[in-house]
Order: structure tokens, then C-alpha cells, then sequence
């Protein structure tokens, strides 16, 4: 018998490490491949994976690099316009999010051929800024499609600064729904991370079947945090807006708090803005770059920071931190839909409270580890991935 083949589009290279969208397409490549003969074709509208990250055999993977994407012409001579206002009103008249841009008509006649060359019994999506390929799809092929977050919640709370800016993100939100709406009903499923995402999109699209797919993070063997060290981690990437939002706000704001403890602050992650980095410099935090072992750096580190406001779906790079027994501070943003207990870690949105938890860290390990350990268990339990995979795998294999 000829094995059923599936396609997963991703707007980045799935992995096992090293990038939290990342990580949310591997859990999805690598429950396909359980199931089908999986190729992988990426479309890198996310940019990609640094160097040496650390990569999946189990699907073929096939790219169209990011010098094919060609921007969409609308789209290029809107961005050219000075003016705030005339540009935002131009968008606005395009109707599609920018993370459409390089989905040309070039493009997705490129997607086209290669559905047809792989012929695949299943076409899985990743991202709603990748659904209009399901546009050059067959019409009796299936299709499923992970959403991860409600992108217009998520654009909703989006840092900005000016007023156009905010507008403009509430414009990318309202479109991204709008593609949720024209391509929702041709997927038999949507699959996002958590229930908060999973009722506020159904409340919006009744009639889709959204299921949740949550995300995950390998558990590893249980580890003693150094009771003398005074570093804490912060592991993400840093063209992530909402990462540079929360690592500002903690450098300006709660690092204060801390001075003459003899604390310091690593960061971990590429694409650091230079507003960022002159503020690290200026600050004494340690910039690391890209990490090829997250594991060692967890093990260097007392406690890890994850000072975000803002953004969708669940936070990864958390479930990550637990997964490795490390104690964490973490906003409740940081910490939402993952249904954490409250004696897991510790969590607090103003400065002087989120100051105030390191300091207990950093002077209670005994404490520290009792929740570390309760973290870790409750990541072991609900998040993780080889028995997430294998829940997936058979849901997947349900749509062929």
C-alpha cells in the first residue's frame, strides 16, 4: 500500500529548540510524520533559524528562500508613502496583513506546483499569514490549519507608541481575521494554543471547529539550581516586539530594585534592535546572542525572567524554563492560558513586586525549588511533548 503523504506550509523551519514559533511547528511536523510521509515546505515570512538550531529528520523539508518572496506591488508602493496617515489609509484599502506581502501571485503559483509535484493526501497550514495558499489548493484536498493565538487580540495589545501605530496594528488584527473568515471554512480543523484563544475565536466565527493544540516542551532530568548564583535568564527572540517591550520595562524599571545585590541579567536570543542593545550596554546586562544549548543556559542561571505585556497565544519559552526546573517570575500576561498553579512560580506585574520575587528567589532556594519542582510537574503533565505528538498524531490522522 502507497503511504499517505502530508504537506505542512510553515512560515519558519519547525524545530525541536531555539525559537518559540519554531517549536510550535515542529510539534506539528513531527505529529505528521507519525502519522503520513511528510514534507515540509517553508515559506519564511518569519524570518528563519539561526545557524546550528536544532532540527527535525523526521519530514522533508523544501523552502522557497526569502529572496523568492516577492513582495506583493500593492503592498511595496503603500510602505514607500510618507505620509502616517495616507500610508495607514492605503493599507487599510490593500485588506490583508503584511505578513501576506511575499505571498505574490509568483508566489503562491510557486505553492501550486508543488502541492501538485507532492501530491499529498493532507495539507496542513502553520500561521493565519499563510492561508491564502489554501486559495491554489484543490478543492477536494484537506486541509487544517493552526492559528496558535487570536492574532487580533494579540494586535490589539501590540506595543506602540504613536497613535498611527496602534491604529495600524488594529487594522493587522481586524484583517487577520478577516483571512480566518475567507479560508476558516475550507480547513477541517483550526487548531489554537489555549481555550482562552479557542472562545474568543469561536465567539467571533461560530461554525469553524477550532480544537486546542497546546503548546509543549520536552521535560528533562530534574536539576539543582545554584543556591549561590545571582543571574537570571531571559531566553527569546529579540525581533519579537513584545519581548523588547518586557526587557526594557525590566531594565529601566525593576533592575533598579535590585541594585547592590550583586544581581545580574543574561539575555539570550538574536535580532536585537539597537535601542536594546546601547541599553543592555549602559545597564551591565550580558548579551549571550543566539544559544545553540538552551539547557546550558538554564543551568548557569538561578531564575528565569519573563517580563511580557503583550502578545498572543502561550509562552513557550516559560513551559521551557519549568520543563528545565529553574524558578521563574513571570507576568500574568507571560503566564496566561497555561493554567499554571499559583505555588508554581512566582508572578507580578508592577516593578517593585516583580523585584521583590527575584530577591526572594535569590534568598529562599529551599523555596525556590519546592516550586520549581511543582512547575515542573505540571509541564510534565499538561505540555509534554512526546505526549503531546502522540494526541496530535492521532487527531491529525483523523483528517486524512
Amino acid at each position: 500500500m502507497t503511504p499517505r503523504r502530508s504537506l505542512m506550509i510553515s512560515p519558519i523551519t519547525p524545530a525541536i529548540g531555539g525559537n518559540g514559533l519554531a517549536m510550535r511547528m515542529g510539534l506539528f511536523a513531527d505529529a505528521l510524520a507519525r502519522v503520513s510521509d511528510t514534507h515540509v515546505l517553508v515559506l519564511p515570512i518569519a524570518g528563519d533559524l539561526p545557524q546550528g538550531a536544532p532540527v527535525s529528520g523526521a519530514f522533508r523539508l523544501h523552502r522557497l528562500d526569502a529572496g523568492r518572496l516577492q513582495v506583493e506591488t500593492r503592498f511595496a508602493l503603500l510602505s514607500q508613502i510618507a505620509d502616517p496617515a495616507e500610508r495607514l489609509s492605503a493599507f487599510k484599502d490593500w485588506g490583508r496583513p503584511s505578513q501576506t506581502a511575499g505571498l505574490s501571485r509568483p508566489v503562491l503559483n510557486a505553492v501550486a506546483r508543488i502541492v501538485q509535484d507532492i501530491a499529498p493526501d493532507l495539507v496542513h497550514i502553520g500561521r493565519v499569514g499563510l492561508s491564502p495558499c489554501v486559495g491554489v489548493l484543490p478543492t477536494h484536498m484537506p486541509v487544517t490549519l493552526d492559528l496558535d493565538e487570536d492574532d487580533r487580540a494579540a494586535f490589539a495589545m501590540a506595543p506602540t507608541r504613536e497613535p498611527h501605530q496602534a491604529a495600524w496594528a488594529r487594522q493587522e488584527g481586524r484583517v487577520c481575521d478577516r483571512l480566518i473568515a475567507d479560508y476558516g471554512p475550507r480547513a477541517a480543523r483550526l487548531y489554537v494554543a489555549s481555550r482562552g484563544e479557542c472562545t474568543s475565536l469561536s465567539r467571533r466565527h461560530p461554525g469553524l471547529d477550532f480544537a486546542i493544540a497546546r503548546n509543549a516542551a520536552p521535560v528533562v532530568s530534574t536539576r539543582m539550581f545554584p543556591a549561590q548564583d545571582r543571574t537570571a535568564i531571559f531566553i527569546g527572540s529579540l525581533s519579537y516586539a513584545p519581548n523588547v517591550q518586557g526587557l526594557v520595562w525590566f531594565i529601566r524599571r525593576v533592575m533598579p530594585y535590585l541594585a547592590g545585590s550583586g544581581f545580574r541579567l543574561e539575555v539570550a536570543g538574536t535580532g536585537a534592535p539597537p535601542e536594546l542593545l546601547a541599553l543592555a550596554r549602559r545597564s551591565g546586562v550580558v548579551m549571550r546572542g543566539w544559544v545553540p544549548n538552551a539547557g546550558m543556559a538554564y543551568r548557569r542561571a538561578a531564575l528565569s525572567i519573563l517580563p511580557l505585556f503583550s502578545g498572543g497565544g502561550t509562552r513557550i519559552k516559560l513551559l521551557e524554563a519549568a520543563a528545565h526546573g529553574i524558578p521563574f517570575v513571570a507576568t500574568r500576561r507571560a503566564a496566561s492560558g497555561l493554567d499554571l498553579p499559583s505555588e508554581s512560580g512566582w508572578f507580578a506585574d508592577d516593578p517593585r513586586n516583580f523585584a521583590l520575587c527575584i530577591r526572594t528567589i535569590l534568598s529562599d532556594p529551599a523555596t525556590a525549588g519546592r516550586r520549581a519542582a511543582v512547575a515542573r510537574r505540571h509541564v510534565g503533565q499538561h505540555h509534554d511533548r512526546a505526549t503531546l505528538i502522540r494526541g496530535l498524531a492521532q487527531d491529525l490522522d483523523s483528517m486524512f
